[in-house]
């Protein structure tokens, strides 16, 4: 029942982000795993905050998934965020990561375009 309820209220949270865009979306693809959560916390709201600049509406991972979660909770929920981009970014530190690895190769087959900072 939790699962389920995590999952619910996961797509309400989701649904609810996106009903507010206007613009283009992006998603931000970048190493978490291994690094403390502050550190990564602050790198993805950097990137949010510059992409939000510059007009798009930002899927940032962080806001939507907790570092208490396991990696593959993580990557389930990801994945149905980038599911819902048009675009997505790609940290520097991207490739030392299994999961934006991933990601990435998720968007180059969806046919979203690819941003690099």
């Amino acid at each position: 029942m939790l699962k389920l309820l995590t999952k619910t209220s996961f797509l309400i949270q989701l649904t609810t982000h996106l009903a507010k865009s206007k613009s283009q979306v992006v998603y931000i693809a970048g190493k978490v795993t291994g690094l403390p959560v502050a550190e990564y916390e602050a790198k993805f709201k950097a990137a949010k905050e510059r992409l939000t600049a510059q007009g798009f509406h930002v899927l940032n991972p962080c806001d939507f998934i907790g570092p208490e979660e396991d990696w593959q909770t993580a990557m389930r929920k990801a994945t149905t965020l980038l599911n819902m981009a048009d675009h997505i970014y790609m940290l520097p530190d991207w490739k030392d990561s299994q999961g934006a690895v991933f990601e990435h190769m998720q968007a180059v087959k969806f046919g979203l375009n690819t941003m690099y900072e």
